[in-house]
């Protein structure tokens, strides 16, 4: 078993090939707990004091799956710059969106209970991604990939969008002024509480409908949207969850990858 997940709506769209993959891939279609596998399996972050050689290797196996010569991801940094990637685009830069109008290059989003989001236009062949925690989202990092998408020649009518596993309100419990961070929003969402819920003197934050909604407000059409309903925090066996592992001492954190290149 490979252990990708992958949307109906974008598997639609012949120009593209893409994936969330999860915690435990193995490009030999094998038992992935193998003693090569590094302590944190297949973790595509070269950011948390995993085994570097072994995260390269998770790397080239997405690149590989992809059908690209390429994979271009980021050090991520909670933020909402977007880079315009091409063949010349280095690994590692800071941001949290990538966008490209280039054949071959994949860009890739990792995570562990942030919504990764991947965007398509198959008229212009454009393609983006972005990583949405909360403070990414309140940020604008999805209104800033949409942008330069727009910038290099996409129409909003013409892009595509799933939204791919993350933490749901359910376990995504936040402080009780967290909705602060989110007031810029108010004006231009005026249902925004709808993504926020008070129970038995708890507060939750429902971030993968925020991130729908922004998709709305941008002017991506309703149809055009998907999301993988399935919870990271849930589903521990299958994806990282960097609050289910915080919450759990000995667990190891890594983060999976949600890539999408162009053909």
């Amino acid at each position: 078993m490979k252990n990708v997940w992958t949307s109906e709506l974008l598997s639609s769209i012949s120009c593209i090939s893409h994936a969330f993959f999860g915690r435990k891939f193995d490009a030999s279609g094998t038992d992935s707990q193998s003693p090569h596998r590094s302590t944190h399996e297949f973790n595509c972050s070269k950011f948390i004091g995993d085994d570097l050689d072994q995260v390269l290797k998770n790397l080239d196996a997405v690149k590989n799956f992809l059908g690209a010569k390429k994979l271009i991801t980021l050090k991520q940094v909670h933020g909402n710059n977007c880079i315009i990637a091409d063949e010349s685009t280095e690994c590692d830069l800071e941001g949290d969106a990538l966008v490209t109008n280039t054949k071959g290059i994949a860009i890739g989003i990792a995570t562990a209970d942030c919504t990764p989001v991947i965007l398509a236009d198959p008229i212009e062949k454009i393609i983006g991604v972005a990583h949405a925690g909360w403070k990414g989202a309140a940020a604008g990092v999805i209104q800033s990939a949409i942008e330069k998408m727009i910038f290099l020649g996409s129409e909003l009518k013409n892009i595509f969008a799933c939204l791919g596993p993350g933490i749901s309100i359910d376990n995504y419990e936040v402080s009780s002024d967290f909705k602060k961070n989110f007031e810029r929003h108010i004006k231009e969402m005026p249902h925004l509480d709808e993504c926020f819920l008070e129970y038995e003197g708890k507060y939750y934050f429902d971030i993968p409908e925020f991130c729908r909604r922004t998709l709305l407000i941008r002017g991506i059409p309703n149809e055009n949207i998907d999301r993988i309903k399935i919870d990271t925090y849930d589903n521990i066996e299958k994806f990282f969850s960097y609050r289910y592992e915080r919450e759990h001492p000995g667990c190891a954190t890594g983060r999976f990858m949600s890539a999408i290149v162009l053909k």
